[in-house]
C-alpha cells in the first residue's frame, strides 16, 4: 500500500509572540542592479570565517543578491507599487545513572526546558513571570506546603520579557526567556535553597531573534552543560541596501538588578566561532548555539555558529547538536519568484524536477567543531531524529521545489561521514513515493513509525471538514520489511510507554480515540478506547506523560477540554492567546488486553487570565499551562495556577488535593 505524507506546519510559519515587523523596501524603480556573481555566496568546505572583514565581505555579497532580487520584483510588480513603498513582509519574530526528569523528553538522558521541573524536595513551576516552588517530599500524599514565589524580571529591567522555559541541575534554576526591549535572548540563574527559598543570581542577555517554536524547545540540560539554539538574522538591513549594511554577530551582557540601563555587550561569538555557508541563500540566518556551565562561578557561556538557510529543524543527540537546513536550489536563487520561505513564493511555474539544496550539520559536543554532509528533502520535525550506535536515522520528505508527487526518504548516517566538505549527496537506504497528506513521525528502537494527523487545529471544525486516515505504517531500520495496522482514527500523537506505543486521535465520528501499540517483538495492536466526551487540547510532547505502576497497570496523562456541543462543531482552544485558558487532564489505565479505560479526569477550575499588565511579562501561555505529571508514585497536575495532586485508588485516578499557587488557598 502507498503511504501518503506531507510536512506539519513549521513554527517559522507562525507569527511569533503576534509581533509584527514590517520591513519597508524603498528601491528605486528605475534602478539598475547587475546580477551578482554567485560564486562568493557558499564556501566548498565547513570552514570558519578568518577575519570580521571576511564575514562583512560575504554579507555585500548576499546584500546584492538581495537588492538584485527586490529590484527585478519592483520591475515585474511595478503596478502594484505606490509611491516607492514596497511591499510589506510579515515576519516571525520573536546521562549519567542518576539522571531523572518529569518532563516528557525526547532523548533519554537529556532534559528539555519546560514549565515543571523537580529540585531535590521541591517542585518547581514556571508560570507568568514568577517561580514557584512547593515543597512535598516530607508530605504525604495530598500535603503540600503553601509555595514560596519569587519574580523572575528583576526590579530595574523593564518588562516586555517573555520567560518560557525552566531547568535545574543540582541547586541552580535556570530560566531562559526573551526581551522584545532588548531584542535579546536571557539566560538566567537563580539558586535555590533547603528551604525551598529561590534568590535570583546571575544571568545574561543575547543578541538574538526570538527562539520561540510551536513544537520543539530552545534548551537542553545534558551531563552539567546548559544548550541553548537561538537564530540570528545576519544582515541587519534586509533590504539588501548596502550604504545601510550591518552584520548582526551576537553579543551577550551580564545582568544584574543595578546594571539594566548601562549594560555592557561583549562578544560571545567571534567571527572565528562562525562556519562559512555551504548553501547559497536569500535570508542567511547565523545559526547559534550556546553551551553553558551552570555551576560556574561566573557562569562561563561559549557559541558555535553556521550560517544557512532560514528553513531548518535541530536536534539534540547524546553526541551532537544536528541543524537539517533546506534552501532554494542554484538555479532559483536569482528568480525573485522564488523565496527561501517557500510559502510565500508568487508563482510556481518550471519546479517539476527541481532538487533543492538540503544540508545537515553536526556540532558534536566534544569537539565543538561543525561538520556537514548533503541531504534531500526536508524533515517533518524534531522527531524525524534518531541516533542509535552511532547513526544518525532521519526521516524526510521532498522538499517544495522539487517533484509534485511527495516523496519520504529514511536516511542512515555513520557519525563518520560527516565532514567538513560535502561529499556526494547522502543516498537514502529506503525510498516510498507518495501522495500528499499531514504525516506524523517517530522512531521506536528498530521502526521508523509513520502515521497521518488530523489538522484540526486552530478554530471551529465540524465533523464533515475532518477526513483522518487510518493506518499506522511501520518501516524497518534494519530490513526492507514494512508492516501496517489499520486504526480506527488519525494519528495525532505516538508516544513511547514502556515497551508500547500510545497512539492517540480522532475518528470520523469526531470521538477521541486511544490504541496501544505492543511492540516487543513483532508489533500488534494489543488494545484500544473510543472516548466521546472530549478532545486532546495541546499535542506537543511535553503535554503527555506516562507512569508504570506495577507490572501489570500504567496510568498516561493528556490535557484535554470537553467538546462544545453534540453536533461535532468544536472550539479548539490549542495555545493562541485569544482562548488562553487552563485544561482539564484526562487520565488513561493501560492494563493490556483489548481495552483502554478512562481512569480519571481532573478539572480546572482556573478562569483565564487577566491582561491587565498590557501583557508585558509572560501573560501568554505559548508553550501551554497545563501539564500531567509523576513523582515516584504520586500523581500530580498543572492547570493554569491550580496544583492539583490526586492518587491512584484501584484504576482509578481520584483527586486529592488542590492549591492555587497564585493565591495560596486551598
Amino acid at each position: 500500500m502507498e503511504v501518503m505524507l506531507s510536512i506539519k506546519p513549521k513554527a517559522t510559519d507562525l507569527i511569533y509572540r503576534l509581533t509584527l515587523i514590517v520591513l519597508i523596501t524603498l528601491v528605486s524603480a528605475c534602478s539598475i542592479v547587475e546580477k551578482p556573481n554567485l560564486k562568493q555566496l557558499s564556501s566548498n568546505r565547513v570552514e570558519e570565517f578568518k577575519s570580521k572583514d571576511e564575514l562583512i565581505d560575504y554579507v555585500s555579497n548576499v546584500s546584492a543578491l538581495i537588492n538584485y532580487r527586490n529590484t527585478k520584483e519592483r520591475e515585474h510588480f511595478k503596478e502594484l507599487y505606490v509611491d516607492d513603498i514596497e511591499r510589506i513582509q510579515v515576519t516571525g519574530s520573536r546521562v549519567d545513572s542518576t539522571f531523572s526528569s518529569i518532563t516528557n523528553n525526547q532523548v533519554n538522558g537529556i532534559d528539555e526546558g519546560d514549565i515543571v521541573k523537580v529540585s531535590g524536595d521541591y517542585l518547581l513551576i514556571l508560570r507568568q513571570g514568577k517561580i514557584y516552588s512547593v515543597r512535598l517530599s516530607e508530605y504525604g500524599a495530598g500535603e503540600f506546603n503553601l509555595p514560596y514565589e519569587i519574580d523572575v524580571i528583576q526590579p530595574g529591567w523593564g518588562k516586555d520579557v517573555w520567560y518560557d522555559e525552566l531547568l535545574v541541575v543540582e541547586d541552580i534554576v535556570l530560566v531562559l526567556g526573551y526581551s522584545y526591549s532588548l531584542d535579546a535572548s536571557q539566560i538566567l540563574r537563580f539558586k535555590i535553597n533547603d528551604n525551598g527559598v529561590i534568590s535570583y543570581k546571575d544571568g545574561i542577555a543575547i543578541k538574538s531573534n526570538d527562539y520561540f517554536s510551536s513544537d520543539n524547545y530552545a534548551s537542553r540540560l545534558f551531563k552539567g552543560k546548559y544548550l541553548t539554539y537561538l537564530p540570528v538574522e545576519l544582515i541587519a538591513n534586509r533590504s539588501g541596501e548596502l550604504n545601510d549594511l550591518g552584520v548582526n554577530i551576537p553579543k551577550f551582557a551580564r545582568l544584574n538588578s543595578s546594571n539594566a540601563d548601562n549594560l555592557i555587550w561583549e562578544e560571545i561569538v567571534k567571527p572565528s566561532d562562525i562556519y562559512k555557508p555551504n548553501q547559497i541563500v536569500t535570508d542567511p540566518i547565523l545559526h547559534t548555539i550556546i553551551t553553558c556551565s551552570p555551576l560556574s562561578e561566573n557562569f562561563e557561556c561559549t557559541g558555535k555558529g553556521v550560517i544557512s538557510s532560514n528553513n531548518y529543524e535541530y536536534f539534540v543527540s547524546q553526541s551532537a547538536f544536528y541543524l537539517w537546513t533546506y534552501a532554494l536550489p542554484k538555479s532559483l536563487v536569482t528568480d525573485f519568484n522564488f523565496d527561501e520561505n517557500w510559502n510565500t513564493h508568487y508563482e510556481s511555474t518550471a519546479t517539476s524536477h527541481m532538487s533543492g539544496d538540503s544540508k545537515l550539520f553536526k556540532l558534536e559536543h566534544l569537539s565543538q567543531q561543525f561538520k556537514v554532509v548533503d541531504v534531500d528533502g526536508v524533515p517533518v520535525d524534531q522527531f524525524s531524529f534518531y541516533e542509535s550506535e552511532g547513526v544518525l536515522n532521519i526521516v524526510s520528505v521532498n522538499n517544495p521545489w522539487s517533484e509534485t508527487k511527495e516523496k519520504a526518504q529514511l536516511f542512515q548516517i555513520p557519525k563518520d561521514e560527516f565532514d567538513s566538505s560535502s561529499k556526494d549527496r547522502i543516498m537514502p537506504s529506503r525510498i516510498w513515493y507518495l501522495s500528499p497528506n499531514y504525516i506524523n513521525n517517530r522512531f521506536v528502537e528498530s521502526w521508523l513509525v509513520l502515521g497521518y494527523y488530523a489538522d484540526i487545529n486552530g478554530g471551529y471544525k465540524s465533523k464533515a471538514s475532518v477526513k483522518p486516515q487510518f493506518t499506522l505504517y511501520f518501516k524497518s531500520l534494519n530490513t526492507a520489511e514494512d508492516l501496517n495496522i489499520e486504526l480506527g482514527h488519525s494519528v495525532d500523537r505516538i508516544e513511547t510507554v514502556g515497551r508500547k506505543l500510545f497512539i492517540s486521535g480522532i475518528d470520523t465520528d469526531f470521538n477521541f480515540n486511544v490504541s496501544i501499540i505492543n511492540i516487543e517483538n513483532k508489533p500488534f495492536l494489543e488494545g484500544s478506547g473510543v472516548f466521546e466526551d472530549f478532545l486532546e487540547h495541546d499535542t506537543r510532547s511535553h503535554a503527555f506523560n506516562f507512569a508504570q505502576f506495577d507490572n501489570h497497570f500504567g496510568v498516561a496523562g493528556i490535557t484535554a477540554y470537553n467538546k462544545v456541543n453534540n453536533t461535532g462543531n468544536t472550539l479548539l482552544n490549542d495555545f493562541y492567546w485569544e482562548e488562553n485558558v487552563a485544561a482539564n487532564i484526562i487520565f488513561f489505565g493501560l492494563a493490556g488486553g483489548y481495552e483502554v479505560i478512562k481512569a480519571g479526569e481532573v478539572k480546572s477550575h482556573a478562569k483565564q487570565i487577566s491582561l491587565a499588565d498590557n501583557c508585558e511579562v509572560s501573560c501568554v501561555d505559548w508553550y501551554g499551562n497545563s501539564r500531567p505529571f509523576f513523582i515516584n508514585d504520586r500523581i500530580f497536575v498543572l492547570t493554569g495556577d491550580e496544583l492539583i495532586e490526586s492518587q491512584l485508588v484501584g484504576n482509578q485516578v481520584e483527586e486529592i488535593k488542590r492549591i492555587n499557587i497564585k493565591t495560596k488557598s486551598y
